[in-house]
């Protein structure tokens, strides 16, 4: 059977990573807090742009204020769609379409290797998939026009972030929850953080 060609995308801090085989070596925070702030949710059919990078801050805010979350579970909370950074975000419509199988299992792949990177449980919080449902219903009550509330809100408040307000927002959260833990890891320039993060004390 012939090698298969490694299938490379370029950062934006200029590591080279490999999406059918990702390595810890290649992630970095600065790459995943760039990709997530300038993605657009709902597939950009919104009343202004709304970032994942915003949803996953105020998902983790949400869930140390109301549930909380320990340092370990806000974290997993604040990267649980960290993988859309390098695979980008799909509509749910197209996500579950049921034809994706091999995505899936690229995305899947993903989440692991992030979590092993950041020395995460490999199963999230059992309450993140509730909460990450129910902030759509804020999130399309604000951004989506006509939308018509079909579940329970969490009573996020909603508003326009600029995409460098979310990626600022995403690392100063990042920052707070890891630094206690792994502090060598912010003895390393901003510009090139990257690499395997030490285990939780």
């Amino acid at each position: 059977m012939p090698r298969r060609l490694p299938l490379r995308l370029r950062t934006f801090s200029g590591h080279m990573v490999d999406v059918l085989d990702p390595d810890v070596d290649a992630l970095s925070i600065v790459d995943i807090a760039r990709g997530l702030a300038l993605q657009c949710r709902y597939g950009g059919q919104v009343r202004w742009p709304f970032s994942i990078a915003q949803h996953s801050c105020l998902l983790v805010d949400h869930a140390v204020a109301a549930l909380d979350a320990t340092p370990v579970e806000a974290l997993q909370v604040l990267c649980h769609d960290a993988s859309e950074a390098y695979l980008c975000d799909l509509p749910k419509p197209v996500k579950h379409c049921g034809k994706l199988a091999a995505y899936k299992q690229i995305e899947l792949r993903f989440e692991a290797v992030i979590a092993d990177w950041l020395n995460l449980p490999a199963e999230p919080p059992v309450w993140l998939k509730r909460i990450d449902t129910d902030i759509c219903v804020d999130e399309r009550l604000a951004l989506c026009p006509g939308y018509v509330a079909d579940g329970s809100p969490l009573g996020i408040k909603i508003e326009p972030w600029s995409w460098h307000r979310a990626e600022r927002e995403f690392m100063n959260r990042f920052t707070a929850l890891t630094q206690p833990f792994y502090p060598r890891w912010h003895a390393l320039p901003r510009q090139v953080s990257h690499g395997r993060v030490e285990a939780l004390n």
